[in-house]
């Protein structure tokens, strides 16, 4: 149960933070290696640390994520339409 506090504060964290960077992908140092935050749409992201990738909320299209690695995890946190 810790755990998973801990990681929904991580995720919730790194939304904050990859909203403020208005879509540029951000680098965050861990001692484990790179964190990268990388927004796709409104709302998407993919999260890459110790190969490994989290997509959060995907939609937009196959395409947003052609150059992507296969996502390890997908976080749903909210149901998109096909308009967004």
């Amino acid at each position: 149960m810790k755990s998973k506090l801990i990681l929904s504060s991580l995720m919730l964290f790194l939304v904050s933070i990859a909203l403020a960077q208005n879509n540029n992908q951000d680098i965050i140092k861990t001692e484990k290696g790179n964190l990268i935050v990388r927004p796709i749409t409104h709302g998407t992201l993919a999260l890459m640390w110790d190969n490994k990738t989290i997509l959060v909320d995907p939609h937009g299209g196959e395409a947003l994520f052609s150059d992507l690695p296969a996502a390890d995890l997908i976080l749903i946190t909210d149901i998109h339409g096909p308009y967004g």
